[in-house]
């Protein structure tokens, strides 16, 4: 299990790090009434720019037993959740979720592998609030401008599941595309990304009662089960994901450091014992990002196949086992 802690920390680091981070903010020593008259000038379009919400959109596809306010509370967890990346502050969504007695806890098998994630109704708020704050943290700490000028996400029901006590199960793939301040021009894209969703209507009005995504942010703050080997993570408490946040995110920062540190050292003089095809990565790359090449072994029920995905392209450059 440590093991697949360490994994999974580096998968989050990595997939966190992708295109982002925080705009350095540029601090004005200069006295003067034209410089104050700048500054005043700056701070006044800074505070129109922050009360502008991000531009985006979203979309879900299929799910036709879904009722217009069932899409729309699907909606709005979602915009909650990318408004909350592209200003890098983390947006209140309690007003989302609602207690259900009847399912405290909630299994949900994840598509595709042999893991069951277990989500608790009553931490929810709370563990998407740490969650969220986590991934703003690492991509605050990245030292590039890592908010999102613009969004656009779909998400593929998969399928949808009215249970027992009258609440509605959805399963989705999330698909998006983002443009990054540090990269204006260049889209970024998310792919794949199966979440869980289970909705209960109250006076007319419909809740999130459990959400789980298979996504790297979230797999420190939720209990996992693989059905095929038994293994099982740890419960965090409400009262520890504050903790676990600033862990992740000081974990993060050092790292980065490290990186910063070793990127300098070796700009003088970079050498490696074999050559590099770059084009061919990048080829490699674009060719099976959404998809599994069947001629390696995919690790996607064992924490993952990012670190499986990079190596093949390695290899495809030329870099030998």
């Amino acid at each position: 299990m440590k093991r697949f802690s360490k994994i999974v920390s580096a998968a989050l680091l990595i997939f966190l790090l992708t295109g982002c981070g925080q705009k350095t903010a540029e601090i004005f020593h200069n006295t003067g009434e034209a410089a104050g008259k700048e500054m005043q000038e700056e701070e006044s379009i800074a505070e129109v720019t922050e009360s502008k919400p991000t531009a985006g959109s979203g979309t879900i596809i299929g799910g036709e037993a879904l009722t217009t306010a069932q899409r729309e509370i699907l909606l709005a967890f979602m915009d909650t959740y990318y408004q909350s990346l592209a200003e890098l502050e983390a947006k209140d969504c309690s007003s989302l979720f609602v207690e259900e007695e009847g399912h405290q806890k909630f299994r949900a098998q994840v598509d595709g592998t042999f893991w069951m994630a277990v989500t608790e109704n009553r931490t929810q708020a709370a563990m998407h609030q740490a969650v969220w704050e986590t991934a703003i943290g690492i991509r605050r700490a990245s030292g590039v401008d890592l908010h999102i000028l613009s969004y656009d996400y779909r998400l593929d029901c998969l399928s949808v599941n009215e249970l027992e006590d009258g609440c509605v199960q959805v399963e989705a793939m999330e698909y998006a595309d983002m443009r990054f301040a540090h990269t204006p021009d260049t889209d970024s894209s998310v792919t794949g990304i199966w979440h869980s969703f289970v909705m209960k209507e109250v006076s007319g009005a419909w809740y999130l009662t459990h959400h789980a995504a298979y996504d790297s942010a979230y797999f420190g703050f939720l209990t996992w089960e693989n059905s095929g080997t038994g293994r099982r993570t740890d419960a965090v408490l409400e009262e520890e994901m504050e903790q676990l946040e600033q862990e992740r995110i000081q974990e993060a920062q050092e790292q980065i450091a490290i990186r910063q540190r070793q990127t300098k050292e070796q700009e003088e003089s970079a050498e490696a014992e074999h050559a590099y095809d770059r084009e061919a990565a990048v080829a490699y790359a674009r060719e099976w990002a959404d998809e599994r090449n069947p001629q390696w072994q995919s690790y996607d029920g064992l924490g993952g196949n990012c670190m499986n995905f990079v190596s093949q392209c390695l290899y495809a450059s030329g870099i030998p086992m």
